[in-house]
């Protein structure tokens, strides 16, 4: 390679690491507007999707709509699709930038466990582009990333060995806020192995740093796995002491994310359910519900009509069935 090939790759290479640093602000989950109406929300987003003349604009547009489906309609298969046409795009580009960007929003808007060996593939894909690029917080991000694939796929030991990666990165990086979630990673991959005192230990070491950090949306996931954790054990107490930690939180903060309140006042009567002999909250389930309806948000409304059915299958109640 002579002088001037070298020259351009390695312009080539700052260019795509600029790329990567601008793409680093593009980080999910999407928080969607609540009011949104099915109908109305896909044809905006197509609108912007066609008339979008950055590929990395259409990328993000095309994975948001992605994450509509998969997190709001509960439709798999539309979000799939749609994330593959982000891929798609992003390849036809020849940018490992933009390929990057695409392969991460791909796990991030999309259920792993639906796909999982598509998503495998492109979270391994994310790791050697982001090895290519060299900038630390895409790494940790990829690797981030490759976890939750392996934690959707029961793949404990493999999940422990990528979020001690993860969690080397962000040290590496002195990142207190990348290292608490890696730490949360950690305890999920540990918790599945049924290492309970090793995860329970990097819960709290998670939420210790989240604390320290002021960080109010990684505190809230902290205290929510630390509620799961509680939960599953049967230390209701404990369960319910930090979903209403995080409830406090999601109440307090402007402006509410209705949905994620929504989802932890759900997870709050599961626990209620579980902790107080099948006694629900027919009252704040209804509320739940009405919200999920009003909102076109077709996931939660299932869960939490799985949730009554499941009470009412529990209560002998049969006959209420008819009335979902």
């Amino acid at each position: 390679m002579n002088s001037v090939q070298l020259t351009s790759v390695q312009t080539k290479f700052k260019l795509y690491k600029k790329l990567a640093f601008v793409l680093l602000v593009l980080w999910f989950p999407f928080k969607l507007k609540a009011q949104a109406i099915p109908g109305v929300f896909i044809k905006k987003i197509s609108t912007e999707i066609n008339y979008a003349t950055n590929d990395s604009v259409k990328i993000v547009k095309l994975s948001e709509l992605a994450f509509y489906y998969n997190d709001y309609l509960g439709e798999k298969r539309l979000a799939d699709s749609t994330g593959q046409a982000a891929i798609d795009l992003a390849e036809t580009t020849y940018k490992p930038g933009l390929q990057l960007l695409a392969y991460n929003l791909y796990i991030e808007c999309n259920d792993p466990g639906a796909n999982p060996e598509k998503s495998l593939r492109y979270a391994q894909q994310a790791i050697r582009m982001s090895n290519l690029i060299n900038i630390p917080k895409s790494e940790w991000r990829s690797y981030n990333n490759l976890t939750k694939v392996y934690l959707a796929g029961y793949q404990y030991d493999k999940a422990l060995r990528s979020s001690y990666q993860a969690l080397a990165i962000a040290d590496a990086i002195k990142n207190d806020v990348l290292k608490a979630e890696s730490y949360l990673l950690i305890g999920q991959s540990l918790e599945g192995n049924n290492q309970k005192i090793e995860a329970f230990r990097n819960y709290l070491n998670a939420t210790a740093l989240a604390e320290i950090t002021n960080n109010p949306g990684l505190i809230k996931s902290c205290y929510s796995l630390l509620s799961g954790f509680y939960n599953y054990n049967k230390l209701f107490d404990k369960a319910v002491v930090y979903k209403l930690k995080q409830l406090d939180i999601l109440t307090k903060s402007r402006p509410v994310d209705s949905i994620e309140l929504m989802w932890a006042r759900y997870d709050l009567q599961a626990i209620n359910i579980n902790s107080n002999n099948n006694k629900l909250n027919v009252a704040s389930m209804q509320e739940v519900l009405d919200f999920a309806i009003r909102k076109n948000h077709t996931r939660l409304k299932n869960y939490e009509i799985a949730l009554y059915r499941s009470h009412l299958i529990e209560a002998e109640q049969i006959g209420q069935l008819n009335t979902l």
